[in-house]
């Protein structure tokens, strides 16, 4: 008798549990659909619509060029942020790509980052030269291991040097 009413216990409570998630999902789609119907706050304030202006006139009056690289940059940035904001923009077909790829943008033509590029690639160019530098004095089976140890330094180098050259990662 204690087991049969242990069972029934059991499946009352299952049962509790499958209504209160069926309720909880009804809740959580009446909400989602609420939320895709309505704005953002954001976009509903003062603040907004001087962003929206601003964006607006900063995609009219950014030249694409390279002396103006750090403005188009900053466009892009603000662009995204906006939306990443809930902000509907009215987005430049020339600004669209660099926006969605603004965090790679900005790390590829950083000038850390190409002054850091180029010195990786002049201590590989530097490694890939050791092939040519004499072997320091010594046993001849000493020599011949570190003739053997540039040569694989080198290679190593070589390999990297083209995927860098390449773009590979």
């Amino acid at each position: 008798m204690l087991h049969a009413a242990s069972q029934f216990d059991v499946v009352q409570q299952k049962s509790d549990r499958e209504q209160f998630v069926k309720k909880v999902r009804g809740l959580a789609k009446n909400r989602a659909q609420r939320s895709k119907h309505a704005q953002p706050a954001f976009a509903l304030s003062p603040l907004a619509n001087i962003c929206l202006l601003l964006h607006r006139l900063a995609q009219k009056y950014v030249p694409r060029t390279a002396q103006a690289f750090r403005d188009f940059d900053d466009l892009a940035q603000a662009t995204s942020a906006l939306q990443r904001m809930g902000l509907q923009l009215d987005v430049a077909a020339d600004i669209c790509a660099p926006t969605k790829s603004v965090d790679r943008a900005i790390i590829f033509n950083s000038p850390e980052y190409r002054l850091l590029r180029n010195r990786f690639i002049a201590a590989l160019a530097t490694i890939a030269d050791m092939t040519a530098k004499n072997s320091p004095p010594g046993h001849p089976e000493y020599q011949r291991g570190v003739r053997e140890g540039y040569r694989r330094a080198s290679d190593i180098a070589i390999l990297f040097l083209e995927d860098v050259q390449n773009g590979t990662k």
